[in-house]
């Protein structure tokens, strides 16, 4: 019996140590087939001592074999989108400082076919019940630097710092210590926020060796339990909007990439929009209703999907600046601007779109009973009407604005040109007071 315990062991440690001084060896027997002009994201992995990275196999004339639009990562991920239908064989090195293996691939990509993409529309935990309200839907469009808990706004200074200013507003802002934040709203108790701040100070002198902690947090502000819901890699992101099921951002540079979150964080899921044989880029983003509404950067057009789906649908013909959503006499309505700036208002697919050609807004937003916009052709004054008698417009403020943000009881405006951002509220004859006004940025 201790012989052939003996024999076992020695087989495990010869076993043991041939795999941690051996060269790797490729498990990964076959590859997904593709579709042109849709995302791709297939594993190659190996056995073998860690670290183990992956590399193409290039022939002469410089070329791999790859289909074009498609990148292999150093942690083997092939990922992208495949410009071309075809049959590929390309050949990848898997690398560990025991040496190094090759096996060849091969890949299929098939034509674009929509009816294999999902239209989506179908799960609850992600659309919703259909009862978003459209108070200060554009607030993330305006540059998502201003919310309100209760009656107390909040709001990101120049130098990205968040800062609180409760009634009567005349005080200077308290200034939460960490910066930088960008793009935030909130929901319930809580505020939600992207932020970007040193979390370990290098040696460097030119600090290229800091560490910094970039993520989107959920923040019950009063209470401790501040929350990362996921850890992020781009320094930049464009919008970020909640609803009562999840969270909506654009990641990365102009153009970016929506990416869907729960509330609760975790589970996040990259939302691909295609439409006609393409994947499209995202300037700007706003959920509703379970759709996704957004501005694509390949041909400046308004689109929607469902928040659950792939298949976008281009609601104008035209490249617009700005949109929202509003309501007219109890319905939703789509609001958006067109290549001269004319306001345009339309059902939410699209269909009879009516311009205003009296009204030139260079930002919109909307509560439950008027869109509000800056009036480009009156100094970008901040203007509502009510779209059952769109001739009655109402100017609120003598003040030029390039942010506008709406509250149930309020509206919040960036004087255009500064940093001066100044509460008002919706009651007629009502002034405007500024929010930062001791405070010296």
């Amino acid at each position: 019996m201790k012989k052939q315990f003996l024999v076992i062991i020695t087989l495990v440690m010869l076993s043991v140590f041939s795999a941690a001084h051996a060269s790797p060896v490729i498990t990964t027997e076959m590859l997904t087939n593709g579709m042109a002009g849709v995302f791709y994201s297939a594993k190659i992995t190996a056995d073998g001592q860690q670290p183990i990275s992956f590399e193409l196999a290039y022939n002469n004339d410089g070329t791999s074999g790859l289909p074009g639009g498609l990148k292999l990562a150093k942690n083997g991920t092939i990922y992208g989108n495949p410009g071309s239908t075809g049959t590929y064989t390309f050949s990848v090195y898997a690398i560990s400082a025991k040496g190094e293996a090759a096996k060849a691939f091969t890949l299929s990509v098939r034509p674009f076919d929509e009816n294999q993409l999902r239209k989506g529309g179908d799960n609850a935990s992600i659309l919703g019940e259909g009862a978003d309200s459209v108070v200060g839907i554009a607030n993330a469009l305006s540059g998502g630097r201003v919310t309100l808990q209760g009656d107390t706004v909040y709001f990101i200074d120049k130098k990205g710092y968040l800062n609180e200013s409760p009634p009567p507003y005349t005080r200077s802002s308290k200034r939460f210590k960490a910066t930088k934040y960008e793009s935030m709203d909130s929901a319930g108790d809580n505020l939600y926020y992207y932020q970007r701040y040193l979390d370990t100070k290098g040696t460097a002198p030119d600090g290229s060796d800091n560490t910094f902690v970039t993520r989107i947090a959920r923040d019950p502000l009063g209470d401790k339990g501040r929350s990362t819901l996921i850890n992020l890699t781009q320094k930049e992101m464009t919008t970020l909007s909640v609803t009562n099921e999840i969270i909506l951002f654009v990641k990365g540079e102009k153009p970016g990439t929506m990416v869907r979150l729960p509330l609760d964080g975790g589970g996040d899921r990259v939302v691909h929009a295609y439409n006609a044989g393409r994947e499209l880029d995202v300037l700007g983003a706003i959920p509703y209703n379970g759709y996704a509404y957004f501005q694509a950067a390949q041909d400046g057009s308004l689109y929607r999907m469902y928040l659950d789906g792939e298949i976008a649908q281009r609601l104008t013909n035209e490249r617009i600046g700005t949109f929202t959503i509003a309501r007219r006499e109890g319905e939703d309505v789509l609001c958006y601007t067109n290549e001269t700036g004319t306001l345009v208002t339309s059902d939410l697919d699209g269909s009879n779109a009516l311009p205003f050609p009296d009204y030139r807004a260079a930002h919109l937003n909307a509560d439950e009973e008027y869109l509000y916009f800056t009036d480009a052709a009156n100094k970008n004054r901040v203007v509502r009407v009510n779209l059952a008698t769109p001739r009655e417009a109402e100017i609120l403020a003598d003040l030029s604005a390039d942010q506008l943000y709406i509250f149930d009881e309020s509206v919040v405006l960036r004087k255009k040109g500064s940093e001066e951002f100044y509460i008002l509220s919706k009651k007629a004859g009502s002034e405007p007071v500024r929010l930062n006004k001791e405070n010296k940025y």
